[in-house]
């Protein structure tokens, strides 16, 4: 006869979770262990959930103080849409997240945005705070928070404590430590635009936690309740989309669910997915491509590459995002061209970048059957940076910290795996399973990661401290060069002493002429070169100068419209006509109509030079002489007249 003492133990062993160190194996199983702690989640992780608020709070709080920065001013200060507090939430859920700033759709990045959830909570505060930056920097601390609450919960349904383990030893405390500590976030926190990060990791990540308890309890309101917070991160920002593939990739992995459930999930998922796309395409009028080009290097840092070029530099930007996981120094908001340089696949650090990948699908591929952590966290990264990577579409610069926001989690968890189940030396019988170097190694990250995210939120204080600390780290991108002259600019029109005045003219000039030099046809840079010009004759009253920099700028935006009301006003005073004249006739005729070979746009220029200096017998016979050649004869003739009769 069979011991059934032996077969009852045998049984209980089958149902428990496998958990293997040195191959990173858990699997879970459909009927839960019945010797995993059932505590209510917040009395066994009330004391993490405290360390949580306290280092947020410690991380972030300085924070709470600061201003408006950056595309704040786009999707806060000046829409219009949340302007309108409750009354604007209609037209936000209805438009492109744009169209509440520029008062209609521009279409200024491929794919433009529909992110209205974010939008809906700064109408929210501007109806009962008004334009309060301390509120909106509070409430993404709080949610920060509730994000790494939201980490704790889902990773503990993945990965339960056992009775022998510490809460404060296990992946899901110390994964949710790790990334509320993490330096590559303080952009998405610390900006109060970067909430549609954060809201749509909560709604995504909690989606998953109900799509867990839906396969665990087989109750249908958890499935309902996942494609509501699933929805929900899709309006948040378009990112989510990816958790359509990771969400059944968890349940699968570590819940070992049933076809009739997996097939219910996945298909529930899906039909959320299709709807947000038909919304959003009612919205936007197009899914990916508008059908108008992209023409400004700001908006498509691409645009100037071959398509070889073009890989090997989005390939060299996946290895950053590596490396910033890593090791998170230096960081900045501005990774515009050129901070970035135009990378060839002969370059070290893209071949690197490649390597290193291949060595990720590598791992993927001979761990992915074992339902592995490490196999998770890799197909987690490499899932949600997909979205954000440049591989499958353009997403209107070569890389951000915040595009890592999301991926991150799945660094973070490999990371507090490595961490705790990695033995060497026992600390002692009060600390079982706790061991000196993991722990040693914890402390060291956790120190590193908290001294640089209390050095780096400080320059989100302003746009003054921002472009301070932008112009430090991406000295190549045109368009920080672009907005640390804007910053001294504004300095200037501030300041009353001439002096100084001229100081912070002299310190934005040489930022404009350097920009430019990156992208020879930045508009923003030409308004300020004009701004500065102008200024600059103000106070010298050198006219040369000027008309140098006016000739610069005019060589590549013809029609700027501050140059022609300035070179209006100069006409007005009657004391430059040989400059306004000489000005005229190189930039239409010698310029735009030899050198370029346009015509109608010098002919443009040149009409307009006439308007100012209508005794110029030189342009007249110019212009006399390009209608002969496009042979019109009748106005030929009549500017003829018009140069004979001076």
């Amino acid at each position: 006869m069979a011991n059934p003492g032996k077969k009852r133990s045998n049984s209980v062993a089958k149902r428990k979770p496998q958990v293997e160190g040195s191959s990173g194996i858990i699997k879970a199983t459909p009927v839960p262990d019945q010797s995993i702690q059932r505590k209510p989640f917040f009395k066994k992780y009330g004391w993490a959930c405290l360390i949580y608020l306290i280092l947020v709070s410690l991380l972030y709080g300085q924070s709470i103080g600061y201003s408006y920065t950056l595309d704040d001013k786009i999707v806060i200060v000046d829409n219009n849409y949340v302007k309108e507090g409750l009354s604007g939430i209609g037209k936000i859920f209805s438009t492109e997240s744009f169209q509440g700033y520029f008062g209609e759709q521009k279409n200024l990045v491929a794919g433009s945005r529909y992110r209205p959830l974010s939008i809906v909570t700064f109408a929210i505060e501007h109806q009962f705070f008004g334009q309060n930056p301390m509120i909106g920097h509070l409430v993404n601390l709080i949610l920060y928070f509730l994000t790494g609450v939201l980490i704790l919960w889902v990773l503990d349904l993945l990965f339960p404590l056992k009775p022998d383990k510490k809460w404060f030893w296990s992946i899901p405390f110390i994964c949710g430590l790790l990334f509320l500590a993490h330096p590559v976030h303080s952009e998405v926190v610390a900006n109060i635009k970067g909430r549609d990060e954060i809201l749509t990791f909560m709604g995504a990540l909690a989606a998953m936690g109900a799509s867990v308890l839906f396969i665990r309890s087989g109750k249908n309101k958890w499935l309902m309740l996942a494609a509501i917070l699933y929805a929900l991160g899709l309006l948040a920002k378009e990112n989510a989309i990816t958790f359509l593939a990771v969400i059944p990739i968890a349940v699968w992995f570590f819940c070992k669910p049933n076809a009739r459930q997996f097939w219910t999930l996945c298909i529930t998922l899906l039909a959320v997915t299709i709807a947000y796309i038909i919304l959003r395409y009612q919205v936007i009028g197009f899914l990916l491509d508008s059908g108008q080009p992209v023409t400004s290097l700001i908006n498509d840092p691409f645009l100037e590459m071959t398509s070889l070029q073009r890989s090997a530099t989005i390939m060299y930007t996946l290895g950053l995002y590596i490396k910033l996981l890593i090791f998170p120094h230096p960081l900045t908001h501005d990774y515009y061209p050129y901070h970035i340089p135009i990378m060839e696949w002969t370059n070290i650090g893209t071949i690197i970048s490649l390597l290193f990948y291949v060595l990720l699908a590598v791992i993927l591929f001979k761990t992915w059957r074992q339902k592995s952590i490490t196999a998770f966290s890799i197909i987690f990264f490499l899932a949600t940076l997909s979205i954000v990577s440049n591989v499958v579409f353009s997403v209107g610069t070569f890389m951000n910290e915040r595009f890592i926001y999301v991926s991150s989690l799945g660094f973070t968890l490999w990371l507090a795996y490595i961490l705790v189940l990695n033995k060497n030396i026992q600390l002692g019988p009060a600390m079982k399973g706790i061991y000196a170097v993991p722990l040693s190694i914890l402390l060291i990250i956790m120190g590193g990661y908290i001294w640089k995210t209390l050095d780096r939120v400080p320059a989100w204080e302003n746009d003054r401290t921002l472009n301070e600390a932008a112009i430090q780290v991406s000295g190549n991108s045109a368009r920080a060069n672009v907005f640390m002259a804007t910053q001294y600019f504004n300095q200037y029109k501030l300041e009353t002493d001439r002096d100084i005045q001229l100081q912070l003219l002299d310190q934005a000039a040489p930022l404009i002429e350097k920009s430019l030099q990156i992208y020879p046809r930045y508009n923003d840079a030409f308004t300020m070169k004009l701004g500065v010009a102008t200024e600059y004759f103000r106070h010298k009253r050198e006219i040369k100068p000027l008309m140098q920099s006016f000739t610069e700028i005019a060589e590549e935006v013809p029609g700027h419209p501050f140059m022609f009301e300035y070179l209006q006003y100069l006409s007005s005073t009657g004391q430059y006509r040989t400059e306004l004249e000489e000005f005229f006739y190189y930039i239409g005729y010698t310029h735009y109509v030899g050198k370029l070979k346009k015509p109608d746009i010098g002919i443009l220029i040149m009409e307009k030079g006439i308007e100012m200096v209508p005794e110029s017998r030189r342009i007249y016979t110019a212009l006399a002489e390009v209608y002969h050649s496009l042979g019109d004869i009748e106005k030929a003739s009549f500017y003829q007249e018009k140069a004979n009769s001076y």
